[in-house]
């Protein structure tokens, strides 16, 4: 509900620098309007992101390295992980070897509110068969056969 505020609007059209704007079609009722605060968007700002890999699973939780994405030369991390941080649609796919991207952050609602926000997203990669893992080795193999004859 906008402020009521008994002004004279000959008064505030004296001041021009005033924020405070005289509504002509409710002049009856003395109501006055303040002008809505710009419109902001939500922000998120990045604290710390990592690469990471489950080591191990079980039923309430998994294990993982994991690698710092914005620091190359830190050292691996471990940390153990409780599938309540996860998106359900996320949690059939922690096994070992699966890979997932962790972000913490402020984020920040257009009225201003700041909380810390944690992101696990796990990545949707094709499965790879035993016949593609086999189908790679020997083309890696031809390649080895080639490059080395080269020399």
């Amino acid at each position: 509900m906008p402020n009521r505020l008994p002004l004279d609007p000959q008064r505030s059209a004296a001041r021009p620098e005033s924020d405070v704007v005289w509504n002509e079609e409710a002049d009856q009722a003395n109501v006055w309007v303040l002008p809505r605060p710009p419109r902001r968007a939500v922000r998120f700002q990045v604290l710390q992101q990592w690469e990471g890999t489950v080591v191990e699973a079980d039923s309430e939780g998994f294990v993982a390295h994991l690698r710092d994405t914005r620091d190359p030369e830190a050292p691996l991390e471990k940390a153990t992980i409780t599938l309540d941080e996860l998106a359900e649609h996320d949690i059939p796919l922690v096994e070992p070897g699966a890979i997932f991207d962790w972000t913490i952050g402020y984020l920040t609602q257009p009225h201003g509110q700041k909380t810390t926000e944690s992101t696990i997203v796990f990545r949707r990669m094709p499965r790879w068969s035993a016949r593609d893992l086999d189908r790679v080795k020997r083309d890696a193999a031809e390649f080895d056969e080639l490059f080395h004859d080269a020399r």
